[in-house]
């Protein structure tokens, strides 16, 4: 038994069977070995153990194999630790200072060496020397561990000197008790016994159970009949008075075949823990998807609550408002009352803002309206220009309180639009609306009417503070609001301009804005004329 060397080696692996096996073999060449089962717990023995080599699996519960390699070269008490990578995924090509991705999708990791599973012993402690201490020199006997057990001393000499100069490492044993001592505290990977020793079989039963299951191969006599239950014990038989060189195929051969069915068992096993990890997962998944369907369910109950909320309070608004507006224009209108010039500003003023306020009400019904696909359509032609000038004419009190001058430039002989007289207004007078408030006093309004590619542009420029680009799209989400740490200080986008998105779409037309912060923003509107929409109709297939 080698001396008991200073080095360290943290082993990270999952699977028990390799965790043993490699304990096993580097406790035997003298190294002191740490062992973890998973990613956290090799993180934490890293740290605190500081090993002089990690050999890591990357097949690992929880923090997997990639995110412990990550955080050891992260960390800066444990990235001069030199990794060994040992796993049976294939790893591509890697770069010189050892770095790799599994995938294109998977982060770069980097390790100083790799070796396949399953292991191969002699390859492993070969390589942990070399990495760890590489002017120690090493036992050329560190390859499987193989068990000779024979009452036959000169053949069971024979034997052991071919396999120790083959690299394999090679204990002994006259009988049966010394074997299971053996068996017991070296687990070697392959027992070749006498099968005229006393208590044979005893040994290949106490080896079968053990979890490490070595291969097994027999020395027979050639006349000796083979009976079942020796078939299921054995890997393969070697006639008496063995010739080396036949110990050595049979004794490799039957290595490959354990080699095997470790590498199958072990990918058993992963799949097994795959299949268990994502059982778990599925019915994580499904339980999220019942809190998801219960969610729902509330949030729709919600948004009817909200709705039929939503329409009481504005039938309810609707009576008050009105008296409101009624008495402003008995006021207005009474002249016995004998009004000063301020007094009657202030009247205008009010009224004004009572049409806002009904706006804004019937805008909170069509909203619902038109996203219910339930706004009836009066589709007529109309005069876009007429339709400018009349919404104007709406905001004329409005535009003198807040000291906003408002002017057109419209284009002559337009072709009618085929819209909704109604709907369209409200389009325009939404839009002016908003430029209104966003635009400082002593600022102005531009209203613009086009002809662009068989539809009318209409166009509300206003001389407001802009708004950025990453805010431009908001017009297109209902209730969209802006940051309240924006160049714009008033309330920002309202119901009017969802309203103003959804009536254009309903109106087969489309809503967009230029803006450009400190100089202002332009909102455009594209309507269908009357003969667009019926070159529209007579193009249409089937029509």
């Amino acid at each position: 038994m080698p001396e008991q060397s200073s080095k360290s080696i943290l082993l990270i692996d999952e699977d028990a069977e390799t965790l043993e096996k490699l304990q096993t073999t580097l406790r035997r060449e003298g190294f002191q070995v740490l062992v973890a089962a998973d990613g956290q717990a090799g993180l934490r023995l890293a740290r605190e153990g500081q090993p002089d080599l990690i050999i890591l699996d990357l097949l690992l519960a929880g923090i997997d194999g990639i995110q412990v390699c990550l955080q050891l070269r992260q960390n800066e008490s444990t990235r001069h630790i030199p990794i060994l990578l040992h796993t049976a995924l294939a790893i591509p090509s890697r770069g010189p200072k050892g770095e790799f991705a599994l995938a294109p999708d998977q982060p770069i990791i980097s390790v100083d060496a790799y070796m396949p599973k399953p292991t191969d012993l002699r390859r492993m402690v070969e390589l942990v020397w070399a990495m760890v201490e590489p002017d120690h020199p090493y036992s050329d006997q560190a390859g499987e561990i193989v068990l000779i057990v024979d009452h036959d001393s000169n053949q069971r000499a024979n034997i052991a000197r071919a396999l120790s100069q083959y690299g394999y490492h090679v204990f002994t044993a006259r009988d049966v008790n010394s074997a299971l001592r053996v068996t017991q505290d070296a687990q070697p990977d392959l027992i070749v016994i006498n099968s005229n020793l006393s208590g044979s079989r005893t040994i290949m039963s106490h080896a079968r159970r053990t979890y490490y299951d070595p291969a097994i191969i027999t020395i027979m006599d050639q006349d000796t009949e083979i009976s079942t239950p020796l078939l299921e014990d054995v890997d393969d038989y070697l006639p008496q008075q063995v010739k080396p060189w036949q110990a050595l195929l049979t004794v490799k051969s039957a290595l490959e075949k354990l080699r095997a069915r470790r590498l199958n068992r072990e990918l058993t096993n992963q799949l097994r823990q795959a299949n268990h990890r994502l059982l778990e997962t599925k019915q994580a998944l499904q339980g999220q998807n019942q809190e998801l369907q219960v969610t729902n369910e509330r949030l729709r109950v919600l948004h009817n609550a909200k709705q039929t909320f939503s329409n009481m309070v504005v039938h309810d608004l609707r009576t008050p408002l009105s008296a409101i507006m009624g008495a402003l224009t008995l006021l207005q209108m009474d002249h016995t009352l004998h009004l000063s010039q301020r007094q009657q500003e202030t009247i205008s003023g009010a009224l004004a803002a009572g049409r806002q306020l009904v706006r804004l009400t019937d805008t909170l019904l069509d909203l619902q309206r038109l996203e219910a696909g339930q706004m009836p359509l009066t589709l007529e032609p109309l005069d876009p220009n007429n339709l400018i000038e009349t919404s104007l004419e709406q905001f004329r009190p409005m535009l003198e309180v807040q000291e906003v001058h408002a002017h057109t430039d419209l284009e002559d002989n337009l072709p009618p639009l085929l819209v909704d007289w109604e709907i369209a207004q409200r389009v325009i007078e939404n839009l002016l609306d908003n430029a209104i408030k966003f635009t400082p006093p002593g600022g102005e309004i531009t209203l613009r009417s086009r002809l662009d590619a068989g539809n009318v542009i209409l166009s509300v420029q206003d001389t407001g503070p802009g708004i950025p680009k990453d805010q431009q799209q908001v017009m297109a989400e209902r209730f969209g609001q802006m940051p309240l740490d924006s160049v714009v200080l008033r309330p920002g986008f309202d119901l009017g301009l969802a309203f103003c998105k959804l009536a254009t779409d309903a109106l087969q037309g489309r809503i967009w804005v230029e803006s450009e912060i400190g100089h202002g923003s332009t909102f455009y509107v594209a309507l269908p004329t009357d003969e667009n929409q019926a070159n529209t109709e007579m193009t249409t297939p089937g029509s």
